[in-house]
């Protein structure tokens, strides 16, 4: 699933806002589930298994008041979509030119995770990740759209198994 730009499909807006609930994703050439440009986006109760890059994906870090409640994610591999999905060699390319200061040989270029947020007003409550190079990367781009460093993802009772870290800001 991707929700692309659908602005604000929340209940504010909607009497039965918009919700993806209670599937099964299996073989994803492309990510389980995608959140682009889209405000509280409802993730409840899905299990994905064997996906290329990023399980669970809030693409941009402008989506606000998505909730990714209750998932399960099974192995992510490689992928073909993004720098960070690609792995070293692209990704340092992709960095090419740069100036800031990017450290193509870290982490940052072997970052398929299960649960990819990049904005601390989500919800990340009760999921599972399983079998991922990182578990949940979770570096909100606090700085392009106003939110304060002290602030945090809601982050409650989330497990991971043999995934190598939890990267935080």
């Amino acid at each position: 699933l991707h929700w692309h730009m659908c602005f604000d499909i929340g209940p504010d807006k909607y009497e039965d806002p918009s919700t993806f609930e209670s599937n099964s994703i299996h073989h994803s050439f492309s990510r389980f589930v995608t959140v682009h440009g889209t405000h509280n986006a409802q993730v409840r109760h899905n299990t994905g298994y064997i996906t290329r890059g990023h399980g669970y994906f809030i693409e941009d870090g402008n989506e606000k008041g998505t909730i990714l409640d209750g998932n399960l994610g099974m192995v992510a591999h490689q992928g073909i979509v993004l720098p960070t999905d690609k792995g070293t060699p692209l990704c340092q390319n992709a960095t090419e030119g740069f100036e800031g200061s990017f450290d193509s040989s870290n982490d940052g270029c072997k970052a398929f995770s299960m649960f990819w947020v990049p904005n601390i007003n989500t919800h990340l409550d009760n999921n599972f990740a399983v079998g991922g190079r990182i578990c949940y990367w979770i570096l909100p781009h606090n700085t392009w759209f106003g939110y304060e460093t002290k602030d945090r993802v809601n982050f409650e009772n989330n497990f991971n198994f043999q995934n190598s870290k939890i990267i935080t800001m």
